[in-house]
């Protein structure tokens, strides 16, 4: 392998970062949440400033960002042909049944496509509530609360074996559960989608997500936060107390944290200047 091709292999997961649409640091996200950051800095009045500790920290999420960034391509490589395999099986074992169905409504697959995001939603809190709960499972995910200052790139100070974890519970059992349906359900059904992301998922992507871990509190109304995870309510997640950790494990629907008594809305307290402060 020469140079050049070391230097494309190197640098194509970095690329795919900021182009593919399963990576949360896909570029219209970015833009989305940085659309809402000016109109919450602009409301508010703020000027934005970087201090030396904040620096610090910002270095350590990108080392992170890094790092994590090809353990995810080797692994999502594997996902993708397992989810390959996953379809071919079906495919193949039920080719006459599938080719009897007949096309569902618009309306089912609208209803489907939100059922995905709810039960991608589930997934999500689960794993996340027991990596809270679990003392060995908390062993990986401290790292993450670790930053004293939270930043969009937070989101990727991981430790490796908890993205691990995470893409093979997560991704799946949400193939699982997702192929599962398809082959019961006795007429063909589609996932609406956009950039080939399940279009609610990729609606709350693009609106603000990357707030979630910033110094912005931007919260939602009070009413909407019985139904929504605001980027308020997570960056309370991340306060440093422990009670607060235990709080808000969600990550679109905050019924979850409802059910199980560890949802906290965001005017129960007051702005957060970082992840140290409340």
């Amino acid at each position: 392998m020469n140079t050049n091709n070391i230097i494309s292999t190197l640098a194509q997961p970095i690329i795919d970062l900021f182009s593919t649409s399963h990576h949360l640091f896909y570029w219209p996200y970015l833009l989305g949440s940085t659309f809402f950051a000016a109109y919450f800095l602009q409301k508010n009045k703020i000027n934005i400033k970087i201090s030396t500790s904040q620096k610090k920290e910002l270095k350590k999420d990108l080392f992170w960002v890094l790092i994590n960034t090809y353990i995810f391509s080797l692994t999502l490589e594997n996902i993708d042909l397992l989810n390959r395999h996953m379809t071919l099986d079906i495919d193949y074992l039920d080719k006459k049944k599938y080719a009897t169905k007949a096309a569902g409504a618009f309306w089912i697959s609208a209803l489907y496509t939100l059922t995905i995001a709810i039960i991608y939603d589930f997934l999500y809190f689960l794993l996340h509530y027991h990596l809270h709960k679990h003392r060995s499972l908390w062993l990986f995910h401290k790292l993450h609360h670790s930053a004293k200052h939270l930043s969009p790139f937070t989101v990727l100070r991981q430790n490796p074996v908890e993205i691990i974890i995470s893409i093979l519970f997560i991704t799946c059992g949400f193939l699982f559960l997702e192929k599962t349906i398809q082959a019961a359900i006795p007429f063909h059904i589609y996932e609406l989608k956009i950039a080939n992301v399940n279009t609610v998922l990729f609606i709350f992507f693009i609106c603000g997500y990357h707030l979630r871990h910033s110094h912005l509190y931007f919260s939602y109304p009070y009413w909407l936060e019985s139904h929504l995870v605001s980027p308020a309510m997570h960056q309370i997640h991340h306060h440093k107390s422990s009670e607060n950790r235990d709080k808000n494990f969600g990550l679109i629907f905050s019924y979850w944290d409802n059910i199980f008594g560890s949802r906290q809305k965001s005017r129960h307290k007051k702005s957060l200047a970082s992840a140290a402060q409340l």
